[in-house]
């Protein structure tokens, strides 16, 4: 389950609750409000190991890129080269 729609389920029940008058205080049922902290219990480890797949997964992307862009300056500095030495012997000739 989302954590986000839990955190809205507790807003909405601390919303809809009864309000005790003359004070600033609300009535909510105890099992209503711990079904929800158990729910948020189970929910955060998910997301927490969900964030850090997509951690993984980012700096595996960010490695590659490094590695092909590395590979391609090698290549194009090889390139470079071999037209210089091209051009010289063109000159040369």
């Amino acid at each position: 389950m989302d954590i986000l729609y839990l955190v809205d389920r507790l807003e909405n029940l601390i919303a809809n609750s009864k309000r005790m008058p003359l004070v600033n205080q609300i009535m909510i049922k105890e099992g209503d409000i711990l079904n929800i902290v158990d729910q948020m219990r189970t929910s955060i480890p998910d997301e927490i190991k969900q964030a850090r797949r997509i951690i993984q997964e980012k700096e595996r992307i960010l490695a590659q890129a490094q590695s092909d862009a590395s590979t391609l300056l090698t290549r194009a500095r090889e390139e470079t080269e071999r037209a210089m030495k091209r051009e010289g012997l063109l000159r040369t000739a």
